[in-house]
């Protein structure tokens, strides 16, 4: 938990983490993240492996105009 969280505040394009803490331990975690840094070579260690596929959009549009 707290690798994953400290990653997700590295990146700028982040502006909040959603926490769902059903226990008192989860919130400690997530405190205890904003005490890790990570460095540029542990964030590409971490991305190494991430493929990127493309975004479905399918009934995107048919939920867009819905919405209005």
């Amino acid at each position: 938990g707290r690798v994953a969280m400290a990653w997700l505040m590295s990146k700028p394009a982040v502006s909040t983490v959603l926490v769902g803490a059903l226990e008192l331990h989860h919130l400690d975690e997530a405190f205890a993240s904003l005490d890790v840094e990570l460095a540029p070579d542990e964030c590409s260690w971490l991305e190494e492996p991430y493929v990127p596929v493309p975004v479905k959009t399918d009934g995107l549009p048919q939920v867009l105009a819905q919405a209005k």
